[in-house]
């Protein structure tokens, strides 16, 4: 399988080569990091429908204002052996004390509340099914555990790095902890200044990149801090863009 990227590494818009073509399967997201996801999940031998599991939610992690665990979906299945076709509708629905009497028309054939309070406030608001309905469909029809699917969308959520570009397209292959350049990682500059000094904060990131970074420039609550999420066995990479880690022993008398 081939991947097109709509962005070069120095973040300028690629205008040329935009295709992508695979003789088992082809993955289509509004994201190129979402759809890089499910490419990886079908070379990993996942079928097509961990593949869309997986890119769900990483597209919530990508555009959570227009796709994620807040909303639903539907979703089209086609066996490819039998042919056989199943539809999967897990929208939103409307909470259990709802009512048509809830809603006054704001006119005659109105689909709007007269004070808009289907539109806006607690009774616009619908129950989530998109969580229910993406494992749903993994348990029916998918071949991986939710951990193999999710897993790449909490990937996602957040890398603390003192090198955030060289980082823009570095993924890491989790079967072999490989490094591969390629796939984008939303990256937050790593300094003394932003360090989360509490777990709470730190767990919202989920790994670690270090080249340079003086450990001992942290304050005490900070490295504290940094301690207790390493003995968690989270994620970390020490060096590998060329500058060295400064006070790699602290990495090593507390790493998990």
């Amino acid at each position: 399988m081939t991947t097109f990227r709509p962005f070069d590494e120095q973040g300028n818009m690629i205008r040329s080569g935009r295709t992508g073509c695979g003789k088992q399967g082809v993955v289509s997201a509004g994201r190129a990091e979402a759809a890089q996801i499910g490419r990886d999940i079908l070379a990993r031998g996942g079928n097509a429908i961990d593949a869309a599991v997986a890119v769900a939610f990483a597209m919530g992690v990508c555009e959570p204002n227009a796709s994620g665990i807040g909303g639903g979906g539907f979703m089209l299945i086609r066996d490819g052996k039998t042919g056989k076709c199943v539809f999967l509708d897990f929208r939103e629905n409307a909470p259990m004390a709802a009512t048509p009497a809830m809603y006054t028309p704001k006119a005659s054939g109105s689909n709007y509340d007269k004070d808009l309070s289907n539109v806006y406030g607690g009774k616009a608001v619908g129950v989530p099914g998109d969580v229910a309905g993406l494992l749903y469909a993994l348990e029916q029809y998918g071949t991986m555990t939710p951990e193999q699917v999710i897993s790449p969308a909490a990937a996602l959520v957040g890398v603390l790095s003192d090198q955030p570009q060289a980082l823009s397209y570095l993924t890491i292959n989790r079967d072999n902890d490989e490094l591969i350049r390629g796939a984008y990682w939303q990256t937050v500059p790593l300094t003394a200044e932003n360090f989360p000094d509490s777990l709470r904060l730190m767990n919202a990131f989920s790994a670690l990149v270090v080249d340079g970074f003086d450990v001992s420039s942290l304050s005490p609550a900070q490295q504290e801090t940094l301690i207790a999420w390493l003995k968690q066995g989270r994620l970390v990479l020490l060096g590998g863009g060329g500058k060295g880690v400064i006070g790699s022993s602290f990495f090593a008398d507390h790493y998990g």
